[in-house]
């Protein structure tokens, strides 16, 4: 027998005895119900064990799936910017970090390769550099992107015309500037060529013996020159620029007739190329006049011209001869 005295159990002066079979069972009750609590453990341990490796497994699945995702969007990004026929690059500190074909062929530099890591600034021409370099220590405040002309240096010294977009990035968790660059050369220098053009076409009309007029497809008046200045009794041409452009100089009689050809023309009817009608001058006094319509082109959009021919003298020299021919027959 096992013998326990009371006060284990709070009982001062009393002891026990317990079979050494009862014993036994006890510690092997403790013993299994110890077994079955470690065997528990264990296979909760390996149950959770497995479903961490399940979540592990689906997790790195997850992200070699994302990283296949970034790299395609990576390839057809790639693909998209070097099928750009704009130039671009990023720089981070006006150091070149990546550029694509485009912006090599637009510099003239033989492959992209060639123009990253080097210096924006090269690229800038020396009048410039000044402003190009505050132009970036503002942008580094994180100013709104910005689209302005400018000009570039090419690898042959030539400098070019350029439309340039530039705006904040991160590249590779640096903050750097992502600029889109459009070669606009040929378009400048049509641009001139027009202008010269223009001002060839205006020193000869201005200097032409007859009055001229210029008109927007919207009826504005786009030009006159000194000779309709005289036809008309004007002083100058912001006087004539100066007034509404519902100013008619037309006699109210004949309104009705031009009124009619220009809506015709607008709607792409045919009418006369020339006609009579008579005009009122400044100073009141009504003169005939034949005015030679046709559409040009000025400052690149379409417009009327018309040169008028003052009729004054030809119908004082009709009418006395109409005169003339009415005495002879009288006389006779």
């Amino acid at each position: 027998a096992y013998v326990m005295q009371g006060r284990t159990f709070g009982f001062s002066n009393a002891t026990f005895s317990i079979p050494a079979f009862l014993v036994g069972s006890i510690a092997a009750l403790i013993i299994t119900l110890l077994a079955l609590k470690i065997r528990s453990n264990h296979q909760e341990r390996i149950t959770t064990e497995q479903r961490y490796s399940t979540e592990l497994k689906s997790e790195i699945a997850e992200h070699e799936r994302t990283e296949e995702a970034l790299r395609a969007s990576e390839e057809r990004y790639r693909g998209l910017v070097e099928m750009s026929p704009d130039g671009i690059l990023v720089h981070t500190d006006g150091t070149i970090m990546f550029c694509n074909s485009a912006l090599a062929k637009i510099l003239r530099v033989d492959g992209a390769e060639n123009i990253v890591g080097r210096q924006t600034i090269e690229f800038i021409p020396e009048h410039d550099r000044a402003a190009v370099l505050e132009r970036r220590r503002e942008a580094a405040l994180h100013l709104p992107a910005t689209f302005r002309e400018t000009n570039y240096l090419c690898a042959d010294g030539a400098i070019i015309d350029v439309d340039r977009y530039i705006t904040q990035i991160s590249w590779q968790g640096t903050p750097s500037f992502l600029v889109v660059a459009r070669d606009i050369s040929d378009r400048k220098r049509a641009e001139a060529a027009e202008r010269n053009s223009e001002q060839r076409f205006r020193e000869l009309i201005e200097n032409f013996p007859f009055p001229i007029q210029i008109m927007g497809m919207d009826s504005s008046r786009e030009y006159v020159n000194q000779a309709f200045l005289d036809l008309l009794g004007f002083r100058s041409k912001d006087e004539v620029y100066a007034l509404p452009q519902v100013a008619n100089f037309v006699e109210p009689y004949e309104r009705e007739r031009i009124e009619g050809y220009r809506l015709a023309r607008e709607r792409g009817e045919p009418v006369p190329s020339n006609y009579e009608y008579d005009v009122r001058r400044t100073d009141g006094v009504v003169i005939p006049v034949q005015v030679f319509t046709h559409t040009i082109h000025w400052r690149g959009k379409p417009a009327h011209q018309r040169v008028y021919l003052d009729l004054t003298e030809r119908k004082r020299a009709e009418n006395a001869l109409g005169s003339s021919e009415q005495e002879l027959l009288k006389a006779q």
